[in-house]
């Protein structure tokens, strides 16, 4: 395989849960990256790969990602669940690749995506309370200076404070 001369195998690499942002999920025909994946896709690629016990999952997606599909992320779901597994897609309307870095100029995507993150790990009994996001930090028409965050708007340190609704697996997010 694929590890390292002298790795230790007994330190297991299995996650214990996936929060996938925008992922590269089918290397196979067709799928991103294929012709450099070509000789090894069918052991890497994690759509070809996909059997019951894969951990609970939260898979970001823009509706507008050139780059990776939106049926495939929902093929993905769909046969995360026939599995028997957890997996909630979040797709986020008119929003492309990358959507949801900080250095954009409106935020907003940063935290709203921030906090499913922080509900998605709640859920899982790892993080307590409620998200802690200040609302105007999920304005989509207001960009936001993080820098000047008063020390008042963190009222827990990574944590969301969020006044959406909750958005069920394949809901899209405005």
């Amino acid at each position: 395989g694929f590890d390292e001369p002298g790795e230790d195998v007994a330190v297991s690499c299995l996650p214990n849960a996936l929060v996938l942002y925008n992922p590269v999920i089918d290397n196979g025909p067709g799928g991103f990256g294929h012709p450099q994946a070509k000789p090894y896709f069918p052991a890497i690629s994690p759509l070809h790969n996909l059997r019951p016990g894969i951990p609970p999952t939260l898979f970001l997606l823009g509706t507008d990602d050139k780059l990776i599909p939106r049926d495939t992320a929902q093929k993905f779901e769909t046969q995360m669940r026939a599995n028997g597994d957890r997996c909630e897609l979040r797709l986020y309307a008119g929003q492309g690749h990358g959507f949801y870095n900080i250095h954009l100029p409106n935020k907003a995507y940063y935290y709203r995506t921030l906090a499913e993150v922080d509900k998605f790990l709640a859920s899982l009994g790892w993080l307590e309370g409620e998200p802690q996001i200040p609302a105007r930090l999920l304005e989509l028409d207001s960009p936001t200076n993080v820098d000047n965050l008063a020390s008042s708007d963190a009222a827990e340190p990574n944590r969301t404070n969020v006044n959406s609704k909750d958005v069920r697996a394949s809901d899209v997010v405005d």
